[in-house]
């Protein structure tokens, strides 16, 4: 259901963009007197390309530095690359946060989640989204469907057996198959894969029954 299929070509940032980009951001802090600077990486998968992440926030940092002016980092990850070497790497250029997908249990992840080689992808996810929980903030964020909504439950009695940490964020909303906001007089299932907006709201119960902090349940969007 991905919705960046909208905007994807399969391109990858050159490095001189990559070098102006940060130059840019550097610059603009300074001029507007910024407290912090906050990136938030993207993709597609932005693990898929580590090197090019890391000369953003390496080149921002470095250009801020006597400033006063803070940085850090967030990641919008499938965490299938988020291991433990992965997150050490990141640390020293400034990862504070990692939002993390998962489409519900081991029974419903795998319907939308499927890796390109066809494998099963939870449980790596899943181990990596605990592991990276010691070391950063993570946000767990589910989309479901019509196909998935029953392993959203489990799933949060999963994280919770695990040791997510009770100050982590989860957020369960329905499936976006397009960028920009849904036209209900186009029906809903158009633009929301089939998901039923009005589930949210039991999720959000839940969520909250677990003692664990959630988004308002009035907040949709992509990834």
């Amino acid at each position: 259901y991905c919705c960046q299929a909208d905007v994807m070509d399969g391109s990858v940032m050159k490095e001189s963009v990559a070098q102006q980009t940060a130059s840019w951001i550097a610059e603009r802090a300074k001029t507007q007197r910024v407290e912090s600077v906050q990136l938030v990486f993207v993709g597609g998968e932005p693990l898929l390309h580590p090197r090019r992440l890391e000369m953003i926030a390496r080149d921002v940092r470095k250009s801020l530095e006597g400033s006063g002016i803070g940085f850090g980092f967030t990641l919008l990850t499938n965490a299938a690359f988020l291991d433990q070497a992965m997150v050490e790497r990141l640390l020293p250029f400034g990862l504070s946060k990692a939002q993390i997908t998962l489409d519900g249990d081991s029974s419903t992840h795998m319907l939308s989640r499927i890796s390109k080689k066809g494998e099963d992808t939870f449980e790596r996810v899943f181990q990596n989204a605990i592991a990276a929980s010691k070391k950063i903030e993570v946000a767990i964020n589910g989309n479901y469907q019509a196909s998935t909504i029953g392993g959203f439950v489990p799933l949060l009695d999963l994280l919770k057996a695990a040791g997510l940490p009770a100050g982590s964020s989860i957020k369960l909303s329905p499936a976006l198959a397009a960028l920009g906001a849904p036209r209900v007089a186009e029906g809903l299932a158009a633009t929301w894969s089939d998901s039923a907006a009005e589930y949210q709201i039991a999720l959000y119960d839940e969520v909250l029954r677990r003692g664990v902090h959630e988004s308002a349940p009035n907040t949709v969007g992509p990834c």
